[in-house]
């Protein structure tokens, strides 16, 4: 089927087959709601008549999506918009950072808007005036407070459009109420918090001092949603604490989410603000729930809430134990812990392969469980406990709180839970039983699981070497095997005529004085059916990969599209949301994860997001190239300190696997020393659609001006490059304007950053960058159940 183009005859041969044009307009006006308005105005306007006039149709028109066209100029905005004005209902320009100010003007000319987003846009109080007195119709508003930014200069019509608007999002970059006092019907109030510590000068700002009062502040009774996300910074706690006392005394009927993002600490929890959260939580309708650690500390008052219906449950960092945890979600009682040779397990194993992947129905679960049928956590479908301490669990013992409170969850949220964060929980079991590994069987049963992260520790599948759970020495095993049997045909190789006794560990036992050894006894070789079983209890070597329990979890969860593996003791360069804490635990059973674990990860054939951190037994990065050949619709990859800190030796296997990710457009790589050279930047190009590249590299160098020349003009879909590495300011600043004046007047979207790492003025470099980049890119952050999806979209 060829499209026909201006000049050339439409007709085409009845041996073609019937042509784009022979089709009715209802059909050609669906296939056109799926071209991006720049192209459609740009180009397929310009096909022939019948195009042209369906290209303006007002169903096409409607709704005008920017965000993201990183391609499009202030006068391509300007055309669109002057098409559209007369139709045009929604319209988006959220992150839009490379638009002139007077782009805004031709905004206020559609007078139809329902939706408008111009947060990244430089936007003053005067041009939103003139805007909202054009739009009498606008119910949802998403805008930029930035300094300089005056409220009183809005006319009697600007405050009257506030008074109608049901959604406000505001990101503030200076300390200000923006336009919330003015919007008294608002029902989805979204707040985020940018707000600097210091100034341009670098002088410490006072602190944030807002006036709190019926005239500045609306009643919000009307509000359904309340979200503030943080960054980190005092100024941002101090004005988070001030919208948060304009909150009623009692909540408004109906509320479903109340998300409070804090990075890390907040001031304690009140007794006013505990009653209003209390009565919010055992509200019906509540969804979506997220609140700061300091509010969920063993002994807050919220360790008695009950929820009814969660739908998006994210509690960070929370130190509750895991039974006000299991109170919270009334999680039925659990049942004894499930080991490697326990017939309970393999029972709900051989449930769960009988159901296969028929997760739709409605009925108990398959175990006759009616409490877990009854339990509010059904409904689940995101749960964030990154970092939580698994605490004392009823009376079992503490090896057994994790599994018996991971074994209730699972049985329960089996069936629609989607995205589930356990980064930092330390939820791998010691050597003694239950055996390792029964977090991977257990997440296996989630079929519905669609984004997962985990603490490298937990995918291990053995101890590290010469070191106890506990911290002590690792404890003797004892491998007992009875000679070859005396029956006819005995087999030598060990069958299970044999009757060789189960590997199992010793109890655990303190290190006995000054490093002394202890024994491992052996009364016979290693048959082919115990080698495996040894190696997984970090005795043995050289086992395959496909022996361990994250072998089984990819192979049994194959529709996973995010995967995040991160070390506990992992602290970036330039983290985002998690602070750098000095008191971070080592977990040693982390060092487990390398090449074959890696190479396991391929095996998940629609993995769209990866990210691994502190993994340093990557040593060849063969792992990476097996990932790269099975992972083929791979996008976002995300490498942070694996191998060695100061010998990259996987750096070759890196470049290899890079030419095999074809659908890879974001690559973000952190390692102390590694310099990117010419064959890295060899192997980018070979990324047809790479468009943002970040290098956090404290001892490493940067490439040769020629090779970055080169790198960036033969990547015509680049908008991100941040090199942060070693190398002077000097350095750094020569090759940046470089880069500019090669593309700036082709690519005004490209953002380019280039600067040392370990240089005093870096923070004033990152708060100069575009915000959607940093926040969902350069800056090193978890995204799996971070949020509650479509919030702030």
């Amino acid at each position: 089927m060829e499209v026909d183009i201006p000049g050339r005859s439409c007709s085409s041969s009845s041996s073609e087959g019937p042509s784009l044009m022979g089709l009715c307009d209802e059909l050609l006006l669906h296939v056109l709601s799926f071209v991006p308005c720049p192209d459609l105005l740009g180009s397929v306007r310009r096909v022939n008549q019948k195009l042209r006039a369906l290209s303006v149709d007002r169903s096409l028109l409607a709704d005008i999506k920017l965000s993201g066209a990183y391609q499009v100029t202030d006068q391509d905005v300007r055309e669109i918009l002057a098409c559209a004005r007369p139709d045009v209902q929604s319209l988006d320009l959220g992150g839009c950072y490379w638009l002139s100010a007077n782009v805004l003007d031709a905004v206020c000319r559609c007078r139809s808007l329902v939706r408008l987003d111009v947060t990244g846009c430089a936007l003053t109080a005067t041009r939103l005036d003139r805007i909202l007195g054009g739009a009498p119709a606008l119910a949802s508003l998403a805008i930029d407070v930035r300094p300089g930014f005056d409220a009183t200069r809005l006319g009697a019509e600007a405050r009257a459009a506030l008074a109608r608007i049901t959604e406000l999002r505001q990101t503030l970059l200076t300390p200000s109420y923006g336009v919330v006092p003015c919007c008294v019907a608002v029902r989805r109030l979204l707040l985020r918090l940018e707000i600097p510590d210091c100034d341009e000068v670098g002088g410490a700002l006072p602190p944030a001092q807002l006036m709190v009062g019926q005239s500045n502040v609306p009643c919000y009774r009307h509000l359904r949603v309340f979200a503030v996300r943080l960054a980190p910074g005092f100024s941002n706690q101090d004005v988070a604490r001030i919208y948060l006392s304009s909150l009623p005394a009692r909540p408004p009927s109906g509320i479903e989410t109340f998300v409070l993002s804090v990075p890390c600490g907040f001031p304690e929890l009140t007794p006013w603000m505990s009653g209003f959260l209390a009565a919010v939580a055992e509200s019906d309708d509540l969804a979506s729930l997220q609140l700061p650690r300091s509010w969920l500390a063993e002994g807050s008052a919220l360790r008695s809430v009950r929820l009814r219906r969660p739908r998006h449950l994210i509690l960070p960092r929370c130190s509750l134990r895991s039974l006000d945890l299991a109170h919270m979600l009334a999680l039925p009682a659990p049942g004894p812990a499930r080991g490697d040779g326990d017939e309970g397990a393999r029972a709900a194993d051989r449930n769960d392969e009988g159901h296969g992947d028929d997760d739709d129905e409605d009925d108990g679960d398959g175990d006759g469980d009616g409490d877990a049928a009854a339990s509010p956590a059904r409904s689940l479908a995101t749960l964030n406990l990154s970092g939580f301490a698994f605490g004392r669990f009823g009376v079992q013992r503490p090896e057994q709180a994790s599994a018996a409170f991971l074994d209730a969850l699972v049985r329960v949220c089996r069936r629609g839970l989607r995205s589930l964060n356990l980064a930092g929980a330390h939820v791998h079991l010691p050597l003694s039983p239950p055996a390792p590994g029964q977090l991977c069987r257990a997440l296996s049963r989630l079929r519905r699981l669609r984004s997962l992260a985990l603490p490298l520790c937990a995918v291990s599948s053995s101890s590290p070497a010469g070191h106890a759970p506990g911290g002590g020495r690792a404890p003797a095993v004892y491998v007992r095997r009875r000679g070859p049997s005396s029956r006819p045909g005995g087999d030598v190789a060990g069958s299970a005529e044999q009757r060789a006794e189960p590997v199992r560990a010793a109890p655990e036992m303190p290190a006995r004085g000054f490093d002394k050894k202890m024994r491992v006894m052996r009364t016979a070789p290693l048959t082919a059916a115990e080698a495996p079983a040894v190696v997984l209890l970090g005795v043995g070597g050289g086992a395959p990969a496909d022996a361990g329990p994250f072998a089984g979890l990819v192979s049994r969860l194959p529709q996973l599209r995010e995967l995040e593996l991160v070390s506990s003791n992992f602290v970036s360069a330039l983290p985002r949301f998690e602070m750098a804490n000095q008191q971070v635990r080592h977990c040693g059973h982390s060092t487990a994860f390398g090449d074959a674990e890696l190479a396991l990860i391929g095996q998940l054939p629609n993995l769209r997001r990866l990210t691994v951190a502190q993994a340093p037994e990557v040593v060849t990065g063969t792992g990476l190239v097996a990932l790269a050949r099975g992972c083929r619709h791979l996008q976002e990859l995300s490498l942070a300190n694996i191998g060695k800190p100061a010998h990259a030796t996987y750096l070759p296997a890196l470049c290899q696997a890079l030419a095999l990710c074809q659908k890879l457009h974001s690559f973000r790589l952190e390692q102390p020393y590694v310099s990117a050279g010419a064959t890295f930047f060899r192997a980018l190009l070979r990324c047809p659609e790479l468009q943002r590249l970040c290098v956090v590299s404290r001892g490493g160098g940067l490439p040769e001006p020629d090779v970055a020349l080169h790198f960036v003009a033969a990547s015509p879909h680049l908008v991100v490059c941040h090199l942060f590495t070693g190398d002077t300011r000097v350095t750094c600043k020569e090759l940046q304007k470089a880069i500019m004046r090669s593309v700036c007047s082709s690519r005004p979207a490209l953002s380019v950053a280039v600067f040392p790492l370990m240089h005093d003025l870096l923070g004033e470099v990152i708060r100069s960058l575009p915000l959607s980049h940093l926040d969902d890119f350069t800056l090193f952050r978890s995204h799996v159940a971070q949020e509650p999806p479509g919030l702030w979209h």
